[in-house]
């Protein structure tokens, strides 16, 4: 399913992510089935003009852990 061709995805056909809305005082799996019934297809999703490909891997490494990492690696790029 993750292997979707992001070059040929209607972009008018997938769910805008700022669109969701999450109901947070619901448990962690409600929140997921929520999310999930909203944006129907997990791993192409539309943020404005833009197609988000999202992918998963097998790790023990957070999505934050992945974020604070990137956000350092951006920090030391010099202009």
């Amino acid at each position: 399913m993750g292997d979707a061709d992001i070059m040929q995805a209607d972009r008018d056909a997938l769910v805008d992510i700022r669109d969701i809305r999450i109901d947070r005082s619901r448990p962690v799996e409600e929140r997921i089935r929520e999310y999930l019934e909203q944006v129907q297809y997990p791993f192409l999703v539309r943020y404005g003009d833009y197609v988000i490909q999202l992918d998963y891997a097998d790790t023990e490494v957070s999505m934050s852990d992945r974020m604070k990492e990137y956000v350092a690696k951006i920090a030391k790029i010099k202009y």
